[in-house]
């Protein structure tokens, strides 16, 4: 009698209990009837959101109904609401706290959970794998006004996550909605570009590298593609690889300054020079009036005839040819110079080389008066340049050690005690600079580059 009773529990208690489920999934349909009505009233009410997803939730956990497409889309309507709603409390938050209405969304985007949103599209993306082979699709087209909607929301997520500095998360979401967009038929360079971003932000190396290889084989990459690639070739400690990035670049956009610059810069790391100097008059011919370039041909030129020990870092043998060497560097930062007057790096690289020159003549073989006039006239000319740095920036110490230090040298005696008395005293500005400074530099430079 008490196993004939058991059975006839099982027997009616099953689909009593699958009634159950279907009436679940029903009861949440209802109640986001309800919370989309009052929403529509102005006076959205919480509890009837929170009913639907207690309901949905019973229908989702039983293996019954757990995977029928009605539960499914229900699922995902009903999380979808519930991500917008957290997404609405998060802006009324920010408003306690921020005025900018555009501020305000972004940081919503940025902080609100999206456990939610998650599960909404993971509801939606088996409806529509159940449905992809049917000729109909009653379950898809219901959803589908959902799902432009929150692929719109993936992008509003990804900028609000960046802008909040969760780059990884910011990272996954712009690739994502790329890849969507893709499918659809289109290909929007700046979601991918981001994702690039991103990546570098976070130091993510090897998606930086993905996401550069997704845009070579969508054929949408441009030269920064390239040199992102390079630069995060670089921050896996690979010169090779970086420096591979960039000829690929250079052979498809052989103008860009960015690439050439960012080669030169490999080609200086490596001590190859020659290689360094091929891309500088290249780049110069693109931009003959970038000072920068000037700066790094005399660079190059400066670091010849100044060898230092790559284990010391200190000073080594100077070069047979370090006149004709200095010459170069000379005429390279004079045109630097020439470019822009106001550079910093351009004055204080040429007063740096007429310093080095003018110690190289006071040093160099028995002291002669020829050798020492001549030293003196270098670190005049130093002078002029290292002042016009102290002009540019007042407050730079070492520029103006070093002024005091050559003044000395110089036989500028006076100029130097004055400096080293208003030092002591506190003077802000030690260095009294001639009012004809920059007709004096204009001048000389005339009278050098002809």
């Amino acid at each position: 009698m008490k196993s004939i009773s058991r059975f006839l529990f099982l027997a009616i208690g099953l689909p009593v209990f699958m009634v159950a489920q279907s009436n679940n999934v029903q009861s949440a349909w209802r109640a986001l009837q309800d919370y989309e009505t009052s929403k529509k009233e102005g006076q959205p009410d919480y509890s009837y959101l929170q009913k639907a997803k207690e309901k949905i939730d019973l229908a989702r956990e039983h293996a019954d109904t757990k995977d029928k497409p009605k539960t499914l889309t229900y699922t995902s309507k009903i999380y979808y609401a519930l991500f917008i709603y957290n997404w609405e409390q998060e802006k009324k938050k920010l408003s306690a706290t921020l005025t900018n209405k555009s501020q305000i969304v972004d940081e919503a985007y940025g902080n609100v959970d999206i456990k939610e949103f998650e599960i909404a599209g993971e509801a939606m993306e088996k409806v529509m794998l159940s449905e992809e082979k049917q000729s109909e699709k009653p379950y898809t087209m219901e959803l589908l006004p959902i799902a432009m909607n929150m692929f719109s929301e993936m992008q509003n997520l990804a900028i609000g996550r960046f802008k909040v500095k969760k780059y990884e998360e910011s990272m996954d979401l712009f690739d994502q909605t790329y890849q969507g967009f893709k499918l659809a038929g289109k290909k929007d360079t700046l979601l991918i570009e981001n994702a690039m971003l991103s990546a570098e932000r976070a130091s993510q190396f090897d998606k930086v590298i993905e996401f550069g290889k997704t845009m070579k084989d969508d054929k949408v990459a441009t030269a920064e593609t390239y040199n992102k690639i390079h630069f995060a070739y670089l921050g896996k400690k690979d010169t090779a690889n970086a420096e591979a990035a960039l000829k690929d670049g250079i052979a498809i956009f052989p103008n860009d300054k960015g690439l050439i610059l960012n080669f030169i810069n490999i080609c200086l790391q490596q001590r190859k020079e020659a290689a360094a100097m091929d891309y500088i008059e290249k780049a110069i011919e693109k931009d003959p009036k970038n000072c920068a370039l000037y700066v790094v041909r005399g660079n190059v030129f400066d670091n010849q005839a100044n060898p230092k020990s790559l284990k010391t870092g200190k000073d080594t043998t100077k070069p047979a040819n370090f006149n004709e060497l200095m010459l170069k560097a000379e005429r390279a930062y004079l045109k630097a110079v020439e470019c822009d007057p106001n550079s910093f790096d351009s004055n204080f690289n040429l007063g740096a080389v007429y310093n080095n020159w003018g110690n190289w003549y006071s040093q160099s073989g028995t002291p002669s008066s020829d050798n020492d006039k001549k030293a003196k006239e270098y670190w005049n000319n130093s002078i002029l340049f290292l002042e016009k740095c102290v002009q540019l920036r007042s407050d730079d110490k070492n520029v103006v050690k070093n002024l005091i230090r050559i003044y000395r040298m110089a036989d500028k005696t006076e100029k130097a005690t004055a400096a080293t008395a208003k030092q002591k005293a506190g003077d802000p500005n030690p260095i009294e600079l001639s009012p004809t400074l920059n007709d004096d530099i204009k001048k000389f430079i005339g009278s050098k580059i002809k």
